[in-house]
């Protein structure tokens, strides 16, 4: 084979490209003033139903702007699922990984299940409130 190491990366090149993403996201969300712009959320503009996820991107950049009021006024879930995806991180991802495993499957995917079923029955009740920005 020629080129021997192609398909390869630097250990850690992976991980730079990760924060580098992560900064240029939370750059983007405090620059663009979302707060300011019409809904982006497609369900929404065709059926007038807000979807589960409506106020996420508002949310973030309340966050960013150091908002913690607003942000919880733009989707309650916000803050709980980053501190949950850190706690995540941090409790079984990175060990599995430093350890050289993976996370097995069926913890992801009751770990996922356990997230959506979360955010559809906020949903439901921000629709029963009517509380939806």
């Amino acid at each position: 084979m020629a080129g021997g190491g192609e398909g390869k990366s630097r250990p850690g090149t992976a991980g730079w490209m990760v924060w580098t993403m992560l900064a240029a996201g939370v750059l983007a969300l405090w620059l663009i003033p979302l707060d300011q712009l019409p809904t982006a959320c497609l369900t929404r503009r065709l059926t007038g139903v807000p979807c589960p996820t409506c106020g996420v991107g508002r949310s973030l950049h309340a966050l960013v702007h150091g908002d913690i009021a607003g942000s919880l006024h733009y989707h309650p879930l916000v803050l709980p699922f980053l501190a949950g995806g850190f706690i995540w991180w941090i409790t079984v991802v990175r060990p599995a990984n430093r350890a050289g495993r993976s996370v097995p499957a069926r913890l992801q995917m009751a770990a996922v299940g356990a997230a959506v079923v979360i955010l559809v029955v906020v949903w439901l009740l921000r629709l029963s409130f009517s509380s939806v920005p």
